[in-house]
């Protein structure tokens, strides 16, 4: 009799510990969802309407997925994030790491107030991850796929074939100036500008830099916060700034900062494919008086040389940014406008 309880008791054991997993995963996905409920009324309280056409959470046992169909982000000033379709998942083990994807047609719309334009910006798709630690956001990346941007007309005045972008925070907040707050990446390819620019073609083959901002950042843009975070050491540092524009090339690293003024500094270092027709676009812009291009071009000269395996003629040489003037090297390329910061 004692022998037929043995594979009783074995089942027993093996099926109690897959009951509680369920039992846990139910808890845990009913969480999600009440965590859910209580963060669209926490936006709400803040002046922005949360709305979905259905909500549920799936994937058991090995995944919570969480899916929601037409979501839409609205705020009190015009702005409203759409998407068909949201699905955010994570491993019932794990709640740190969690990967997303908005599905077809994502849409960040804005209204006349303010005296802008409307617009929208739309992206056919959307895949990326996200990180947590005790709750709080650590970083993330998202990939876009065929951006547009749009106006009155069905055509797009600008589009973009992919833009990733990634955001990270250190571990501790920043204290001080020299602190790094976060720092943002970004990779586009296939970029169509929605103007002509004099001298250059209006496709952007690809564009990469990445930007650490240091010192606690400023609560605003207006004057007496920037003011406070620039006083303080704020920098922003610039690395892996790579730009190919048809016959144009730029690559580079440097720092940002603000004078007492709170006007632009910048210290860089620069190497620069298609001098000339550089020059040629920022004069044919305006930026640069057209008088001046031939001698800015002849001083750009002494500071080209020949450089890889095709010897392309390349300017190496400090980009400095200061007293309203932008100068590469010796030469003054062209003029600031002056930064206005509202009161």
């Amino acid at each position: 009799m004692r022998a037929r309880r043995w594979p009783l008791l074995l089942a027993l054991l093996l099926l109690l510990p897959l009951a509680a997993y369920a039992v846990f995963w139910f808890v845990a996905a009913g969480r999600v969802r009440d965590g859910v409920d209580a963060w669209i009324a926490e936006q709400a309280g803040r002046g922005v309407a949360v709305n979905h056409a259905g909500l549920r959470v799936d994937g058991f046992p090995f995944w919570m997925r969480l899916r929601a169909r037409d979501v839409s982000l609205a705020r009190e000033d015009g702005l409203t994030l759409g998407t068909d379709g949201l699905l955010i998942e994570t491993r019932p083990w794990d709640f740190a790491r969690y990967a997303f994807k908005l599905e077809e047609n994502q849409r960040l719309s804005w209204d006349d107030r303010g005296g802008r334009q409307p617009g929208s910006l739309t992206a056919r798709e959307a895949v990326g991850r996200f990180a947590l630690a005790e709750g709080r956001f650590q970083g993330g990346e998202a990939t876009f796929s065929e951006l547009k941007l749009l106006r009155d007309q069905p055509e797009a005045l600008g589009s973009l074939d992919r833009l990733a972008v990634g955001y990270q925070l250190p571990p501790q907040p920043p204290r001080e100036g020299a602190d790094p707050a976060f720092t943002v990446t970004l990779d586009g390819a296939g970029l169509l500008l929605p103007v002509e620019v004099p001298g250059l073609s209006r496709a952007v083959e690809r564009v990469t830099a990445a930007a650490t901002l240091k010192g606690v950042p400023p609560a605003s843009l207006q004057r007496e916060a920037v003011a406070a975070w620039s006083l303080d050491g704020g920098t922003v540092d610039v690395t892996n700034l790579a730009v190919a524009w048809g016959p144009l090339g730029l690559s580079g690293d440097g720092t940002l900062a603000l004078d007492r003024e709170l006007q632009p500094l910048a210290a860089a270092t620069l190497k620069l494919v298609g001098a000339e027709r550089l020059i040629d676009a920022l004069a044919a812009g305006g930026a640069v008086r057209a008088k001046d291009a031939p001698l800015i071009k002849l001083g750009l000269g002494f500071l080209t040389k020949p450089e890889g395996p095709n010897n392309t003629p390349t300017v190496t040489a400090p980009l400095a940014v200061q007293n309203g003037a932008v100068f590469l090297g010796p030469v003054k390329l062209a003029t600031m406008p002056r930064v206005e910061w509202p009161e």
